[in-house]
């Protein structure tokens, strides 16, 4: 049903209660049930309560309301799991490569492929509700990616890694999906490298391609 919607929730934290795990729940909860994710816009494509492009794209919690359509163009989920620690075994096993080494929970792989899935394909439109304790739709990535640096000990945004992290994106959307984002703006690529990595802007649009076209070889 390419024109229906589909949501994922599951009992995160309820084997093992505690107040913050209930909250959690409860916050990811207010968020696929909302009006602004049951009825999203044309360009979303996922929507959840908060969306987090770092350290890789996924929604914290991983409870999310998707349009079919997009979920027909990803990678089996069965199987993604295995993909993910075959990408990183075989095409970015170079740590020096990695923004934030090679932890499973900074790239994707092992268990967390499973919150990185939904948000694995290159033209993913990510819309989030909350920002704060009122609900505000925004599609995209809702702030710089800078802004994302909650845990500066585990995944610090600088020059270098953020440099790292548009070249590892590129490589997997091309090894798993065989192409790169139709638009790069949507992940905020240019902004990144202009403001963190002092990327020229007249400069920028070059550097794009050059460095990702190393991913498609």
């Amino acid at each position: 049903h390419p024109t229906k919607q589909v949501a994922y929730m599951h009992s995160k934290g309820s084997f093992h209660h505690a107040e913050g795990q209930d909250n959690i729940r409860h916050f990811l909860m207010k968020g696929i049930v909302s009006q602004e994710c049951v009825h999203m816009p044309a360009k979303c494509s996922v929507c959840s309560s908060q969306f987090s492009p770092i350290p890789h794209p996924h929604t914290p919690g991983n409870m999310w309301h998707a349009k079919c359509s997009h979920i027909r163009r990803l990678l089996p989920p069965a199987t993604f799991e295995e993909t993910m620690n075959n990408f990183f075994t075989y095409q970015a096993g170079d740590t020096n490569i990695l923004p934030w080494g090679n932890a499973a929970e900074k790239n994707g792989r092992g268990r967390f492929s499973a919150e990185h899935w939904v948000h694995s394909h290159p033209d993913t439109e990510p819309c989030d509700v909350y920002a704060g304790k009122k609900p505000q739709l925004v599609i995209g990535i809702r702030r710089p990616l800078w802004k994302y640096n909650e845990n500066p000990k585990g995944w610090p945004v600088n020059a270098l890694t953020s440099v790292k992290w548009v070249r590892l994106r590129c490589l997997e959307w091309r090894t798993l999906y065989k192409k790169l984002p139709t638009n790069f703006s949507m992940w905020r690529f240019e902004e990144t490298l202009q403001k963190i990595a002092h990327v020229s802007s007249d400069a920028v649009g070059s550097w794009l391609n050059s460095n990702c076209a190393l991913a498609l070889t």
